[in-house]
């Protein structure tokens, strides 16, 4: 009895090592067209960071936190023919994955709540 066991144990042992060996590598921070992310904490009248790059053809992840005491959004208004539009409650979290149009040029990002965007709650997302 105690044989098969120990036959067991090797089969599963080695089982569990051809398993983790051929796992990926991939740590998540990218993503199959040369992607990237970022961080973005919005709050009372600002965004940080609020300049963003990212390269042409590449898709870039931004992930809003939302550090102020009301409602905040993210928008532009033309990026590359459609409107990106993200609304983040008080004290949440939401993600949006843009893929960065194939050629150069800047998209200005901007909350839509009355006032917040002439109060400085804008900013740029350059395209390289």
């Amino acid at each position: 009895m105690f044989k098969r066991f120990g036959l067991f144990a090797s089969i599963a042992i080695t089982s569990m090592l051809v398993l983790v060996a051929c796992g990926g590598d991939d740590d998540g921070n990218g993503n199959d067209n040369g992607g990237s992310s970022v961080d973005m904490e919005m709050g009372e009248m600002y965004f940080d960071p609020d300049e963003v790059s990212a390269d042409a053809g590449s898709d870039l992840t931004i992930n809003f936190d939302n550090a102020g005491n009301q409602l905040h959004d993210f928008t532009i208004d033309d990026f590359d023919g459609e409107r990106v539009h993200v609304e983040v409650v008080s004290g949440d979290q939401e993600s949006v994955t843009l893929t960065m149009p194939d050629e150069a040029g800047e998209f200005e990002f901007y909350c839509t709540i009355p006032g917040h965007r002439d109060a400085g709650m804008h900013g740029i997302l350059t395209v390289n």
